[in-house]
Formats: C-alpha cells, sequence, structure tokens
C-alpha cells in the first residue's frame, strides 16, 4: 500500500516528464526541420530536458513494496533517470552541431542525442509497465509494453532514413549535411510526424498514468473501525 507522499512524488514526476518531454518534443523537432532559429527557441529543447531530468528524478525517489513489482521498479526507475541526464547531456552537442553542421565530432554527438531521446522513450515506458504490474493496473502495463512495440517501429524507419541520407552521400559525392538539408526540406511534414508519433505516445501513457495515481490519491479512505 502507497502512502500519500509517495503518490503525490508519482503524480509530480509523470506531471513534469509529460509537460517536459512535450516541450523537447516540438522544440526539438522544429530545430531539426528549421536551420535558424532565435537563442529563446532552442533554449526550450535544454528547459524541456530538465523538466524531464526532475520529474524522472521525482519518480526515481519513490519507493514501492518489494512485492509485488516494487524491485522491477526500482530498477527500470533508475534507468529512467540515468537516460534523462544523458539526454540532457547531449542537448548542448545537437545545438552546437546545428551551428556548424560539418563538423564530424558534433555529428556523431548528435546520433548520440536521437539514441538518448529514444533510450528514455523507451525506458519510461518499460518503466511504467512495472508501475502498471505493481499497482495492479494490468491495463497500464499492456498500454506501455503496446506503445513500445510502437518506439521500436518508429526506431527502424528512423534507422532507414539516416541509411537513406549515408546512401545519397556517398552515391552524389556531396556532404552529408547537404543531403540531410534537402531531404529534410521536402519532407518536413512527414519527418515532423515520425518524430512527434513516438513522443505523443509516451505523452499520453504519462498523463493516464498521472490519472491514475491522482485517483488512488484522491480516492476516500475508510474510517478507522472502533475497538470492539
Amino acid at each position: 500500500m502507497l502512502g500519500a507522499r509517495e503518490l503525490v512524488w508519482l503524480a509530480q514526476g509523470f506531471y513534469c516528464v509529460f509537460w517536459g518531454l512535450l516541450l523537447a518534443a516540438v522544440v526539438g523537432t522544429q530545430m531539426l526541420l528549421t536551420r535558424w532559429l532565435p537563442l529563446v527557441v532552442d533554449a526550450g529543447l535544454g528547459a524541456g530536458a530538465l523538466i524531464v531530468l526532475a520529474g524522472s528524478w521525482r519518480l526515481a525517489q519513490v519507493q514501492l513494496p518489494a512485492r509485488p513489482g516494487g524491485d522491477v521498479w526500482r530498477r527500470r526507475a533508475h534507468r529512467v533517470r540515468v537516460a534523462a541526464g544523458l539526454f540532457l547531456y547531449f542537448c548542448v552537442p545537437f545545438y552546437l552541431w546545428r551551428r556548424v553542421p560539418d563538423s564530424a565530432y558534433l555529428l556523431v554527438n548528435t546520433g548520440l542525442f536521437v539514441v538518448a531521446a529514444v533510450a528514455y522513450v523507451i525506458l519510461f515506458n518499460q518503466a511504467v509497465a512495472g508501475l502498471g504490474g505493481a499497482l495492479g493496473q494490468p491495463s497500464l502495463a499492456a498500454e506501455a509494453r503496446l506503445f513500445n512495440w510502437g518506439n521500436f517501429g518508429w526506431l527502424a524507419l528512423v534507422a532507414g532514413f539516416m541509411g537513406l541520407i549515408v546512401f545519397l552521400a556517398q552515391w552524389r559525392n556531396l556532404p552529408l549535411s547537404t543531403v540531410s538539408a534537402a531531404l529534410l526540406e521536402k519532407m518536413s511534414l512527414p519527418v515532423a510526424l515520425v518524430l512527434l508519433l513516438p513522443f505523443s505516445l509516451t505523452l499520453a501513457l504519462a498523463w493516464g498514468a498521472k490519472d491514475i495515481v491522482l485517483e488512488r490519491l484522491m480516492a476516500p479512505t475508510a474510517p478507522p473501525q472502533p475497538p470492539a
């Protein structure tokens, strides 16, 4: 049985993850599709990642009973916190790569930024699935697993798109930055939809988990029985 403090921490964590991930996803997608943006817009990515880290840290502070599922939740919540820290860290190289797109070092770090974002989404869904099992919410656990399969499919699409960029760059003997910019310009709407789809699924999952936690927090408790 979770106390009021743990339920409040869960609600706070999911709330921060929802709004931080929403901000990071919208700004990050816009940064990929637009070469030059005002600095205040670029800073939105770092702000969103910082809010995600704060929410993930709060979730990792919640200690569930070992049975059922408490140990699983503890391990997965710790992984989510680590992934959130990496996601925030690689925001800086991604911002610099947009200013110096021909830098191989920054390009590699930008790839790691994408990997960190994908890893966070997948690990967060796994943690929510573990929480659903621990709270006796099989529908929440099933929804989280289903969304993760969608994320794996999205990862395959991104890998295929990156492979297409490398192939065209080698075939035409052009810099990767030139090919990627041309493709993103011609396919901006499909790319935006593909990028936002997994985040929208995870956002729905975070909001649903927050609602379940709040329902438990607001549920009336039975009054203590007088001694016989």
